[in-house]
């Protein structure tokens, strides 16, 4: 109450006019603050908001003596005192050191960084024009401010000029040690995340994976202390923008970390990111199903609704269910699947191959999913992918016709001769079509011809294994439920194609 008191008289007193007397005391007002309490904070400021009313010319002329008198041993100013009495006059003063030719780093840094806090134009505008000319020229002396510059912009400025900055980073390895090193430290320094597009990110990403390698990262034991390093920081923030475009819930991140997964596939922690960026996006760009959609729900009963890989799975075994009933119905089909002949008049089978089947199969699917539209709010694509699998996608569109989120399921089929068959789920579906895919979601397909009237001469028939269809249900269920981890579903399905 004291202080607010004297200060109140302060400002009232005839002392306020007397210009000379104030033109004495600023410089010391500004040099020298009275503390760091609240009060005194407030004395301060006010003292300072009349010093600069009545001798403004001194005030910027102790500013400029001071950045001199600290240049010439090297040492930093606090500029914070400033921000009661910010204006363009004393960011003019402020551009003035900051463009002298015998700037030191430390002053370079504190001085720019005040002015970008303040959202100053001028120093963005300078700075550009720095990393510009540095392009051109790269000179050795101005490597260590260029690099400053351009961690200050990236962190404080709301338009940091990517591109520029980008042409300029790819092109030099020092300076990117130099920026990433300081811009990793800085409390801000994911700020510039929001600025860039997702393919800009993804870019950014894997221009660093390339330069500071996974495999590089700087290793620690668990539960022990370490000091941190500026490699543990770059890894860090390296790492953070995965981070970010997990999180972000914008469709167009998923095609992003779909493209870095593609061409970064031995990091298999990228697809386990698409997953969650996957579903964070479908969280946030969930909509009510229209009145048309709700009515294919209520009224017809086998409409599906399709808003996860798990939906899709549960939809293409429920259509394989259907199948089942097909083929071994009132009237079964799946004599369809076996070759027939009559030799010494009598009747001989043996089972198609693997890619009839395969094709059986994608016809039924195309027929069940697609042209009935069970499939609720989605469209349904199914086509035959490498060898025998068989890839279904349901794809949402935006109004104006965009896929802005599809959900993926691969199937790999076999038959039941093939020699690899108790292997194959984990080599082929898992290992292969899985790592290297962006789905995550697989079914092993398993065509189950054994039966009694499969001609004997087929070599295939001894390579089938011998157990009865309800084991190899057993089995193969089993196999696949020990497979499954956090980022990969699979499921196993066997068809009875027995006659």
């Amino acid at each position: 109450m004291a202080i607010t008191l004297f200060v109140r008289g302060l400002i009232n007193s005839s002392i306020r006019f007397n210009a000379p007397i104030w033109q004495k005391w600023a410089p010391i007002i500004l040099a020298y603050p009275m503390g760091n309490s609240e009060k005194a904070n407030l004395l301060d400021d006010t003292l300072l908001k009349v010093a600069n009313i009545y001798a403004p010319d001194e005030i910027k002329k102790t500013l400029t003596s001071s950045i001199k008198k600290e240049n010439r041993k090297d040492g930093w100013i606090e500029l914070s005192r400033l921000n009661c009495i910010w204006d363009e006059k004393l960011e003019a003063v402020l551009m003035r050191s900051l463009k002298s030719k015998n700037l030191e780093p430390n002053l370079f840094r504190s001085i720019l960084g005040f002015l970008l806090q303040h959202h100053s134009q001028l120093a963005q505008d300078y700075i550009i024009r720095k990393v510009k000319s540095y392009k051109t020229d790269h000179k050795a002396n101005q490597k260590e401010n260029v690099a400053a510059a351009i961690q200050l912009l990236l962190a404080h400025s709301d338009e940091p000029k990517w591109e520029v900055i980008w042409g300029v980073l790819k092109e030099d390895s020092e300076l990117v040690d130099d920026v990433i090193g300081g811009l990793a430290y800085h409390h801000e320094s994911q700020k510039v995340f929001s600025f860039l597009s997702f393919d800009q990110l993804a870019e950014l990403y894997l221009f660093l994976v390339k330069h500071y390698p996974l495999e590089d990262d700087p290793k620690h034991e668990n539960g022990r202390g370490y000091a941190v390093t500026v490699r543990d920081k770059i890894g860090d923030w390296r790492d953070s923008i995965l981070n970010f475009m997990e999180n972000s819930g914008a469709p167009e991140t998923c095609s992003a970390l779909r493209g870095l997964s593609a061409e970064l596939p031995k990091y298999e922690h990228l697809q386990y990111k698409l997953f969650r960026a996957e579903f964070n996006m479908r969280q946030k760009t969930w909509t009510p199903l229209n009145e048309t959609e709700l009515l294919d729900l209520f009224l017809r009963s086998d409409a599906i609704l399709i808003d996860s890989e798990q939906h899709l799975l549960d939809a293409v075994i429920q259509s394989l269910k259907n199948l089942d009933l097909l083929l071994q119905g009132e009237t079964p089909m799946a004599i369809s699947l076996w070759n027939e002949w009559n030799e010494n008049h009598k009747n001989l089978y043996r089972p198609k191959d693997e890619n009839r089947l395969s094709d059986y199969v994608k016809t039924h699917l195309e027929k069940e999913l697609k042209q009935r539209g069970v499939i609720v709010n989605r469209e349904v694509e199914i086509r035959r992918g490498e060898e025998t699998d068989i890839r279904v996608d349901a794809i949402k569109k935006t109004a104006n016709g965009n896929i802005y989120d599809t959900v993926t399921i691969i199937i790999e089929v076999k038959g039941c001769w093939h020699r690899e068959l108790e292997n194959a789920m984990t080599t082929q579906l898992k290992d292969r079509y899985l790592k290297n895919n962006q789905c995550r979601v697989g079914l092993y397909l398993i065509g189950w011809f054994n039966c009694d009237k499969w001609d004997r001469k087929d070599y295939r028939y001894d390579d089938t294994p011998k157990y009865s269809l309800s084991e190899a249900k057993i089995r193969f269920e089993n196999q696949a439920g020990s497979l499954c981890t956090e980022e990969i579903l699979l499921k196993s399905y066997i068809l009875n194609l027995s006659i």
